[in-house]
């Protein structure tokens, strides 16, 4: 997608349009987020207390914090007013790197995602097989936290929360992009199957400095999951 300039007038410099669909304020909470991530201890964990902080001072209320202790990913869950945002760490430990470069395919990794998943990935498609490993390391944690402020209607989050929808925002950068591209399309799916209880009001994602994640019947599918504009960008 490009961006195209605005006729100017008289006197006055060209100023830059933004593209259908690009959300500038999203952006720029979301790259926030993508930045607050990385603050760590000098062990290497996430400084979960500075993060709390962090993100306080934009405005918002850390909900849960997930690392995995067998590859170093980590993502926080967030809320700020009716948004609530979903936000991976890309690469920075040495067991990242690993993850960045285990690129080459591996059809039991795939078969046991689409089996906990139920992501109806089409026939011979091809994802990066660290990536995929990575997202598996916490999505049961993730999901359980996104299920109980998005599709769970028991008493406890009935008398916690309020009834009104809340938006979604899923980000990350570098690694993190993937990582946010693969959580965004299992939370779409999930979401398909839990219409009657959802307090989903809408769902986007952003991602800044994203690696490829697949080919491109996986590129396909995924358009075809998030088709419109305002859904989907890569900064």
């Amino acid at each position: 997608r490009s961006v195209s300039r605005s006729t100017p007038r008289p006197g006055r410099p060209a100023k830059a349009a933004l593209p259908a669909g690009f959300d500038m304020g999203l952006a720029l909470r979301c790259a926030a987020l993508c930045g607050t991530v990385y603050h760590m201890g000098d062990d290497g964990a996430a400084d979960v207390s500075r993060i709390e902080e962090e993100v306080a001072e934009q405005g918002g209320e850390l909900l849960g914090a997930f690392e995995s202790s067998e590859d170093g990913t980590f993502a926080l869950l967030s809320r700020r007013g009716d948004e609530v945002f979903l936000a991976f760490r890309g690469s920075c430990r040495k067991r990242n790197v690993l993850t960045d470069i285990d690129y080459l395919p591996s059809d039991d990794e795939l078969e046991a995602f689409k089996g906990e998943s139920g992501v109806p990935l089409p026939e011979g498609v091809v994802i990066h097989r660290g990536f995929l490993q990575a997202w598996r390391s916490v999505r049961v944690d993730v999901l359980r936290a996104i299920d109980e402020h998005f599709f769970t209607r028991s008493a406890r989050s009935a008398s916690l929360l309020p009834p009104r929808k809340l938006s979604l925002r899923v980000t990350g950068h570098s690694m993190g992009g993937a990582m946010a591209m693969l959580a965004s399309l299992e939370i779409a799916y999930r979401a398909r199957a839990q219409q009657q209880t959802s307090r989903l009001r809408n769902h986007r994602t952003y991602t800044f400095a994203c690696p490829r994640l697949g080919d491109a019947t996986f590129a396909a599918f995924y358009r075809s999951t998030f088709p419109a504009a305002s859904e989907h960008w890569a900064v």
